[in-house]
């Protein structure tokens, strides 16, 4: 279909044609009424595939739907080609869900004033009510958020963003913004990687961002103070995720996964700044990320850093099968909060969550 782009669906990752999909009745009906144009034939004599009418009503809508879901589809889906996605998936305790509000808030405060000029806007309704309770306990509340807990009944939806300013290139050479589409999902099911919508979130990815607990990876480095507990070795985690993401686009064992990957320390505040300070990402006076010379050394100061520490704390076994198992790796730290949490949080102050996402985008 010429001028039409086939259609990835954020929830469950279907990948099907404009002409696909189903529409949903524009009236409340309960449960709502999902009718398939294509067998009522109520498409617009245009056949433009983003309106059609209900066979119940005769009432026109462009309220379109997944054809294997059942959930909502964006007003722009199939006009505009997706080129690439961003994901994240973090070790249990890392702070993931922190990290991810954080990272929200931190793009919406400088949206397009400041270096890098992204503007991020909710792909949909429901990311946004997604999104809403996290904003109210941490930054109207004060308080961090409560742990991802596992509900068999009730699969997380995805909180899906989609960032202007920041453009991937398709091979024709056209420029399409990216998606950061973030699945909070339980510490359980990250470790076991049994749901099937996380798997195919991580396989259809075109980049991923893995946070680890700098502070956890430390003491079980010493040797004195702790050993990892359950499932929070990393190198079983990513054994297991590159696994099941091999097997989700029936990949050989030899073949590297063509994805760039940001392994993010998180907690940096609470012992590694205050030790290694020239980790901070430089900032310019008005808050925004330096660029330049000075970001540029900052980057590649760290991720060399980063990897001695790993080697230091034992983790020479996970070093390595992340450089094998992916097409490109980087190291970065970040403090989600910018301070140590207390029985009332102050508004988080950031630092260094931006880096492992620009560089994810190819913008680094």
């Amino acid at each position: 279909m010429k001028g039409l782009y086939k259609i990835r669906c954020a929830y469950c990752f279907a990948h099907f044609n404009p002409h696909e999909v189903l529409f949903k009745c524009v009236w409340e009906h309960r449960p709502a009424f999902i009718f398939d144009p294509r067998k009522d034939r109520s498409f617009g004599k245009k056949k433009d595939y983003f309106r059609a009418a209900c066979p119940r009503d005769h009432i026109w809508s462009s309220l379109r739907v997944c054809p294997n879901c059942k959930k909502s589809l964006p007003r722009y889906a199939g006009r505009i080609a997706r080129r690439s996605m961003v994901a994240t998936v973090g070790i249990p305790g890392s702070g993931k869900t922190v990290f991810l509000i954080s990272l929200i808030m931190y793009l919406m405060d400088r949206s397009g004033s400041t270096y890098p000029n992204l503007v991020p806007m909710f792909e949909n309704d429901e990311s946004f009510e997604a999104f809403k309770p996290l904003f109210q306990r941490m930054i109207v509340d004060r308080e961090l958020p409560y742990a991802t807990r596992l509900n068999p009944a009730v699969e997380p939806p995805p909180i899906s963003i989609r960032l202007y300013g920041a453009s991937s290139n398709d091979r024709k050479g056209e420029n399409y913004p990216p998606n950061l589409v973030f699945f909070d999902s339980p510490g359980e099911v990250v470790v076991s990687f049994n749901n099937a919508s996380l798997v195919r979130y991580l396989a259809h990815a075109s980049s991923l961002i893995l946070t680890l607990d700098a502070n956890l990876l430390r003491e079980v480095g010493d040797g004195a103070s702790r050993s990892f507990i359950g499932n929070e070795d990393p190198s079983e985690v990513v054994e297991v995720m590159t696994r099941r993401i091999r097997d989700e686009m029936n990949l050989p064992a030899v073949e590297k996964l063509k994805k760039r990957l940001a392994v993010v320390f998180t907690k940096c505040d609470a012992w590694l700044y205050r030790n290694y300070p020239h980790l901070k990402p430089p900032v310019d006076s008005d808050g925004s990320l330096a660029n330049g010379d000075e970001r540029k050394n900052y980057l590649n100061r760290t991720n060399q850093i980063c990897q001695k520490l790993l080697e230091g704390w034992q983790q020479s076994h996970f070093l390595s099968l992340v450089q094998k198992e992916f097409s490109a790796v980087r190291f970065f730290t970040c403090s989600a909060l910018g301070q140590a949490p207390g029985p009332k949080l102050a508004r988080p102050e950031p630092i260094g969550v931006a880096e492992p996402l620009l560089w994810a985008l190819g913008v680094s």
